[in-house]
């Protein structure tokens, strides 16, 4: 929870400013759950864009249903977000205590009073990130491309 308010904190601080930027560039497939990008400028900037840019931006307009989708999404996320982000890290952390949990399990008393890290590092498994895309590596790099 800290961790989370600390990057939330951090984010509002480094971006606090939108004065000083001039284009800001987003997609909308992974948070969002559709497809396609963003960008948000002054008008003049725009301007700009729509000139150079004119060939890509009228070839490559989304569907009706996916802006209606990624609007929904928004507005969800406003409404709910933070709960969603708090339970998808709990999710997170459980997956990683699960992971030490099943190499207890299988090693029993070997483990002994070892942090679930250090058990999972003990056996050769290392679970990464900080995110909902968690890496499980099992063994070397080399195991992996044999196999």
């Amino acid at each position: 929870q800290n961790q989370n308010q600390n990057q939330k904190e951090v984010g509002r601080r480094e971006c606090s400013s939108v004065a000083d930027v001039d284009v800001s560039v987003g997609t909308l497939s992974k948070a969002i759950g559709s497809h396609g990008g963003f960008v948000t400028c002054s008008a003049s900037m725009k301007r700009v864009l729509v000139s150079v840019a004119r060939s890509a931006m009228f070839s490559t307009s989304l569907p009706a249903p996916s802006v209606a989708a990624a609007t929904a999404a928004l507005r969800v996320n406003e409404a709910v977000g933070e709960e969603m982000r708090s339970r998808l890290r709990g999710a997170i952390d459980a997956f990683a205590a699960t992971c030490a949990a099943r190499i207890r399990e299988t090693r029993g008393a070997r483990c002994g009073g070892m942090s679930d890290d250090a058990v999972c590092r003990w056996v050769g498994v290392t679970v990464t990130g900080n995110s909902p895309v968690v890496s499980v590596m099992i063994g070397s790099e080399g195991a992996a491309l044999a196999a």
